[in-house]
């Protein structure tokens, strides 16, 4: 979906929007230790203090309520994309769930309990300025799930097939914009009509969705090519009040986070000069 997204954009548009289809394999190496290896360290740590009653079939009502606490906490976790373009992002991350989730029912069948499959695409949400993006996303995430569910022999009985997924947003992820009040009248209407952006009164910073963890590839052009002089004005003031409130200035946030994603590979990158990504 990625390649049809980057594919059906005009090249300058392309360009201009700093979109660009990321492969599974590094959307993995984003996705997996930021949302899964927790989960998947917990699982272990439950899976393992089960393995006597499941060794000796000695499963109680205690067991039980335990793999169906770590279930409700999988199937209530919300992913984030805030520029999610094609939705590869959240595609990849809702399959990696349903893998966890699926081995989770997997275990507990073999302990004579019974669950069905709950995590759905309703925990997605995402951000996206671009009409066409935003729509091939709702499909997309969709299409993968319906799929993993025939794939791996789980029922498709729902009607209609697919969902309303209200976390998702066609807006800016960044500022909203404020208008003057619209016309109350015919007169106020024509004399307003061809005032385009000088209607605009002023930019607010977005709220975004209540999530547990986000995950992302946003634009990577930064401000080169924000021609509206408001919205750069009103992007600047937003950078200022976070790094003030923050206490970090923007180059101590990458140095944190570059040694936090990539540990030694992150000092071999200030030496050689060049980007490198965690294998």
């Amino acid at each position: 979906m990625g390649t049809l997204f980057a594919r059906g954009l005009d090249p300058d548009q392309r360009a201009a929007l700093g979109a660009q289809y990321t492969s599974r394999e590094d959307i993995v190496t984003i996705v997996e230790p930021v949302l899964m290896a927790p989960l998947r360290r917990e699982w272990a740590a439950l899976k393992a203090s089960l393995l006597p009653a499941f060794k000796h079939g000695q499963a109680t009502p205690a067991a039980r309520a335990r793999i169906a606490a770590f279930l409700k906490k999988l199937r209530q976790i919300i992913v984030l994309d805030p520029a999610c373009g094609s939705g590869n992002f959240l595609y990849v991350s809702l399959q990696l769930l349903l893998g966890l989730e699926k081995e989770v029912v997997t275990f507990a069948t073999q302990l004579g309990f019974k669950f069905a499959p709950q995590v759905s695409v309703q925990q997605l949400c995402a951000i996206e300025i671009n009409p066409y993006a935003f729509e091939l996303a709702q499909v997309s995430v969709q299409i993968g799930y319906l799929q993993w569910l025939r794939d791996n022999g789980f029922p498709l009985d729902r009607s209609p097939v697919l969902q309303n997924l209200d976390g998702f947003h066609n807006e800016d992820a960044l500022l909203v914009p404020h208008f003057h009040s619209k016309a109350k009248t015919l007169k106020e209407a024509q004399a307003g009509e061809h005032k385009g952006d000088d209607a605009l009164k002023f930019y607010t910073e977005r709220d975004w969705p209540k999530c547990d963890v986000i995950v992302s590839n946003p634009p990577f052009l930064g401000d080169k090519l924000i021609r509206n002089p408001a919205y750069r004005q009103a992007l600047q003031r937003l950078d200022e009040s976070l790094e003030q409130n923050s206490g970090f200035s923007n180059a101590e946030k990458i140095e944190l986070l570059g040694r936090h994603l990539f540990g030694d590979l992150w000092h071999e990158r200030e030496q050689t000069g060049t980007v490198v990504s965690p294998k």
